[in-house]
């Protein structure tokens, strides 16, 4: 890798879900510093060790919760033929967002 290139990071495994969510599949900073965006498909918990990892080191970091939410609209779509608009989509995603915040207290 060149000297002070940073890279997208992709967490694609299970670690770090619930209930086991003090892991990570690397845990040296140095990795973290080479890296701009992080992104992990676990959406529980809302923030996985990776992901502090990845802002620890200024970098930023997203979860899988829009993905859970898009594989469940696009099925619904599939099999109902009725469009979900992407305001209600967005709408969907805060309340899932709001219920989750509630649900573990942060």
């Amino acid at each position: 890798m060149p000297e002070g290139e940073r890279y997208l990071a992709i967490q694609a495994t299970s670690v770090g879900m619930y209930p086991d969510c003090d892991a990570a599949v690397i845990e040296d900073p140095t990795f973290y510093k080479r890296v701009h965006t992080g992104y992990d498909l676990i959406f529980n918990p809302p923030k996985t060790r990776f992901m502090e990892l990845v802002e620890a080191q200024g970098g930023e970091a997203y979860n899988g919760a829009k993905m859970l939410l898009y594989q469940g609209i696009i099925a619904f779509e599939l099999w109902t033929g009725c469009q979900v608009e992407p305001w209600l989509a967005d709408k969907v995603y805060e309340r899932m967002q709001k219920a989750k915040k509630t649900e573990d207290g942060k």
